[in-house]
């Protein structure tokens, strides 16, 4: 028996959301996708960057959780170790954001959508803010996402290089910007 009866809820304690684990998890269906997300949680603590409480933090705890894995792979195997929307999913999870890794870039959108977030056009001359969360065109040919980083660069992942990086100008055109609704 787990000690639950019917109807309540689980709730994380947040000593339990921020403590790091050095072993390899041990639950039930442990597979490579969750060993990795696991390890990019402890790196990010490593850093010093704990995972946002609540979805109003997340856009901050981003922001440097992007800077700080610049040049790193966070794609998976399964995409080719090539999608944005992988990078950029795993990294707002790890920043305490309750989603699925997804590499579909719609997807990834929509489940904003459903957490509260906030789509807008990026106007010309306008600057993201640090944590924006920000898309070209959903067409399906050269979609990307990325992550607004403190120091105003774009972290995404580059295919070509199989890595996710930081620019100021990237070869995509960003069109839409998103955010917490109450940002």
């Amino acid at each position: 028996m787990s000690g639950f009866e019917k109807g309540d809820a689980a709730v994380k304690k947040p000593d339990e959301v921020v403590q790091k684990n050095d072993s390899p998890p041990q639950f039930e269906g442990t597979d490579s996708r969750q060993a990795a997300q696991a390890n990019l949680r402890n790196d990010l603590l490593d850093k010093g960057i704990m995972p946002a409480l609540n979805a109003k933090d997340v856009p901050a705890t981003a922001a440097q959780a992007a800077e700080a894995m610049a040049n790193r792979d966070l794609g998976f195997p399964s995409d080719g170790n090539k999608s944005s929307g992988t990078a950029v999913s795993r990294l707002l999870q790890a920043s305490g954001l309750d989603i699925r890794v997804t590499p579909a870039i719609p997807d990834l959108k929509h489940q904003l959508e459903e957490k509260g977030f906030k789509a807008s056009e990026l106007q010309p001359g306008e600057k993201p803010k640090p944590g924006d969360v920000i898309f070209t065109s959903m067409d399906p040919v050269g979609r990307n996402v990325g992550i607004v980083g403190d120091d105003g660069k774009i972290y995404s992942h580059n295919f070509g290089r199989k890595e996710f990086v930081g620019q100021e100008k990237w070869t995509s055109k960003f069109t839409t910007v998103m955010r917490p609704g109450d940002s």
